[in-house]
C-alpha cells in the first residue's frame, strides 16, 4: 500500500522548483554550493532546452520541425504548475532576445547557464546586510523592547501557527481525498488511521503553541477536521459536523487540545527536575477560583484544566519520585525476584472461560511451593462509571482498596502486589507467590530503568529486596 501510494502521489512535491527559487532568491546568499549551483543550472537549462524546442517550431512554421515537445505526464500542483510557467516564460525570453536563428542547442545551453550564474552573483545580498532578513519587518521593528514585543510577538505567532497548520495539512488532506476514489477505495477504519497518524498528530505536536490561539482562532483549525470527517463519510457539504464526529467518534480539535495540553500538564507536575513551568503551574492551580486568571501562557493553561474538571486532581498532585528506602538494581546482579509468563493458546479476550481456567491452574500448580504463602492480586478499571480498585487474596489475609478514579490498570495492579509484599513482610514467613493476571505489570517490574509510575515501581522493587536479604524467595506468576 505504501509503494502505491508513493508511486500515485509521486508529483505532488516538486524538489526542483523549491531548489530553484532558493538559489535564486536574494535571502539565501551563500546558502548554495558548487555541487548545488551545477545542479540548479543544469535544471534550468533543461527547462529552457524544452521551451527552446517550442520557439523554434513557432518561429519556424514553413519549416518541417525537427524536434517535438516532450510530453511529461507527472501530476504537479496548483503551485507547482505557476511556478514552471514564471520559469520556463523567463527563460524562453532569453533564449529568443540573447540566440539567434543559427546558434546551435549545445551554444544556447551554456549560454543559459552563464546568465543562469550572472543572475545569481549580481542579485545576492551586500556584505552588511541579514541574510535571513524577512522584507516585511523593518530594522526598527526587530529591534523593538521586550514590553512593546510581547503582543506583536504573540499575534505573529498564532498567524504562523495558523498558516504552517493549514499548509501541511493542506499536503496530507491531498492523499486522503485520493484514497477515497473508486481506484483505491480505502475504507474508513483505513481513513481514519491514516488521519490520526498524518494529520491530526500536527495538532497534537503543537497543542501547548495553540493554547495561545483564541477561540475564533481554533475554529478556523476545526475547518481542517472536519474535511477529513467529510473525506472519511463521503458526506455533502450540508452534513451537520456534530453527526460527523458522531459517526467517526473524533472530538472536536478543541476538546483534543485541551485534553493533550492537561496531560502534559500532569507530566509536568509528576515530574522530578523541577523548573520555572513547574513552579507556575502549582502557583495558579492554588489560587482560589474566585480570582481571576490572569492572561498569561500558565493562565491560558490554567483555562484548559478547567475545561477538563481536572483542577481538584492536580492540585493534589505529588511529585513522582523514588520511595525513600529504595536503591537502584545493580545491571550485573540477578532480580531479587522470579517471573514466570504463562502462554495461551490465543488472545485473552478470544480464550474461553474453559482454556483460561486450565491454563491458570496448570501456572498455580507449578508455581506454589509447600511451605509458602500463596496471593492472589487483581485490579480493577471500570469504564462506564469511573471508579478503580484494588484486591488482594490469600488463606489468611483478604483485604480491597478503593483508588483514585483517574488510575490506570497499571497501577492498580501494581498497588494490589505492593499490598501483598507489605502483607507478608509483616506476618509471614517462608517463599512468597504472587498469582497476578497482568503482563505490563510483570515487564514494569522486570525494568531496571523507568520513567513512568515511578514510586509504585521502586516501593515494590525496595520490598523485594527486603524478603531476597531475609532470605525469602518471591516469585511472581
Amino acid at each position: 500500500m505504501k509503494v502505491k501510494i508513493e508511486k500515485r502521489f509521486a508529483g505532488l512535491e516538486m524538489d526542483n522548483n523549491c531548489r530553484l527559487t532558493t538559489y535564486l532568491h536574494p535571502r539565501y546568499k551563500g546558502f548554495s554550493s558548487s555541487h548545488i549551483a551545477k545542479l540548479v543550472q543544469g535544471t534550468i537549462a533543461q527547462l529552457c532546452d524544452e521551451n527552446y524546442e517550442i520557439a523554434s517550431v513557432a518561429v519556424a512554421e514553413d519549416e518541417k520541425p525537427t524536434k517535438k515537445r516532450k510530453r511529461d505526464d507527472s501530476p504537479k500542483g496548483s503551485t507547482s504548475q505557476s511556478t514552471d510557467t514564471s520559469l520556463k516564460g523567463a527563460a524562453l525570453a532569453l533564449i529568443l532576445a540573447s540566440s539567434s536563428d543559427e546558434e546551435s542547442e549545445k551554444n544556447a545551453k551554456s549560454s543559459i547557464i552563464d546568465m543562469v550564474h550572472e543572475y545569481h552573483i549580481e542579485k545576492r545580498l551586500g556584505n552588511d546586510e541579514d541574510q535571513l532578513k524577512c522584507p516585511g519587518f523593518s530594522k526598527r521593528h526587530n529591534e523593538s523592547t521586550i514590553d512593546n514585543a510581547d503582543k506583536r510577538d504573540q499575534v505573529r505567532l498564532e498567524l504562523m501557527c495558523e498558516n504552517r497548520l493549514a499548509e501541511r495539512a493542506h499536503c496530507r488532506l491531498t492523499p486522503m481525498r485520493y484514497m477515497t476514489s473508486l481506484q483505491e477505495g480505502a475504507g474508513i477504519q483505513v481513513l481514519k488511521k491514516f488521519y490520526t497518524a498524518t494529520i491530526r498528530s500536527l495538532i497534537t505536536y503543537s497543542a501547548p503553541t495553540l493554547a495561545n490561539l483564541s477561540a475564533q482562532q481554533i475554529s478556523t483549525i476545526e475547518v481542517i477536521q472536519n474535511n477529513a470527517m467529510r473525506y472519511m463519510m463521503g458526506a455533502p457539504m450540508w452534513t451537520r459536523i456534530c453527526n460527523l464526529q458522531m459517526e467517526t467518534n473524533l472530538p472536536p480539535l478543541y476538546s483534543w487540545i485541551n485534553v493533550s495540553n492537561t496531560n502534559s500538564i500532569t507530566k509536568a507536575l509528576l515530574s522530578e527536575r523541577r523548573s520555572h513551568t513547574q513552579k507556575r503551574l502549582k502557583e495558579a492551580l492554588n489560587k482560589h477560583l474566585d480570582l481571576p486568571i490572569p492572561n498569561s501562557y500558565a493562565g491560558r493553561l490554567l483555562k484548559n484544566i478547567y475545561k477538563c474538571n481536572m483542577a481538584s486532581e492536580l492540585a493534589k498532585i505529588n511529585l513522582d519520585k523514588p520511595c525513600t528506602n529504595y536503591k537502584p538494581l545493580v545491571p550485573w546482579r540477578a532480580h531479587p525476584a522470579k517471573f514466570n509468563t504463562t502462554s495461551l493458546p490465543d488472545s485473552k479476550k478470544a480464550c474461553t472461560k474453559i482454556q483460561l481456567h486450565e491454563a491458570a491452574q496448570a501456572a498455580i500448580t507449578e508455581t506454589n511451593q509447600a511451605e509458602g504463602i500463596s496471593y492472589y492480586t487483581d485490579g480493577t478499571v471500570k469504564t462506564s462509571i469511573p471508579a478503580t480498585g484494588a484486591e488482594v487474596y490469600s488463606e489468611h489475609f483478604t483485604a480491597s482498596w478503593r483508588l483514585s478514579d483517574s488510575c490506570s490498570t497499571l497501577q492498580t495492579e501494581l498497588f494490589a502486589i505492593k499490598m501483598a509484599l507489605q502483607n507478608s513482610m509483616e506476618k509471614g514467613q517462608g517463599p512468597v507467590n504472587i498469582h497476578t493476571d497482568s503482563l505490563s505489570s510483570v515487564q514494569a517490574l522486570q525494568q531496571q530503568k523507568f520513567k513512568e509510575n515511578i514510586t509504585l515501581v521502586s516501593s515494590v522493587q525496595a520490598l523485594l529486596v527486603q524478603h531476597q536479604e531475609q532470605g525469602r524467595p518471591v516469585t511472581i506468576n
